[in-house]
């Protein structure tokens, strides 16, 4: 979901490129189906995430909106603004929209959805399937390829030899 803050920010204030930045979100949600990202995609989103450069541009985007050639110096001085641009933008994470003020045409940077990793404990999870696999229960019972396949999840995440 796009921000909240950033919607009736531009809602108010940029009524033109509110409307603008409503049919790009509406795009990429209409397209954007999170069981058909594939592995790369994963791979390359994490590698975003783990940026701290990367993270606080995308951590920026959430609470405003920028004009392209007037964003904040938030970068190190060894990372090239273009190249994070282009990565957010081909990741979908951003996108870049121009208004249609007949004055002065700006093109501004906008996040299209903010990323929130899923956070799992897997200190309470692992218990947790071994009981629910284990339980009598008929109606909270899982099979043991179900909770075997849970496990093997868990275990690709959380690095740790796990016994089932």
């Amino acid at each position: 979901m796009p921000s909240a803050t950033n919607l009736e920010s531009l809602k108010t204030k940029k009524p033109d490129l509110f409307s603008k930045y409503k049919e790009r979100v509406a795009e990429f949600f209409s397209k954007y189906d999170i069981n058909e990202q594939n592995e790369e995609e994963i791979q390359k989103l994490t590698n975003i995430l783990l940026n701290p450069d990367m993270y606080d541009f995308i951590d920026l985007l959430k609470t405003n909106y920028y004009p392209l050639d007037k964003l904040p110096k938030i970068l190190s001085d060894f990372i090239d603004l273009d190249t994070v641009l282009s990565t957010l933008k081909e990741m979908n994470i951003i996108a870049i929209v121009e208004d249609d003020d007949k004055e002065e045409k700006q093109k501004w940077v906008v996040l299209l959805t903010e990323i929130q990793p899923i956070i799992t404990f897997p200190e309470y999870l692992l218990p947790e399937i071994l009981m629910t696999h284990a339980t009598s229960d008929k109606n909270k019972k899982v099979s043991y390829d179900v909770a075997k396949r849970a496990y093997e999840l868990l275990e690709s995440t959380y690095y740790d030899n796990l016994d089932f």
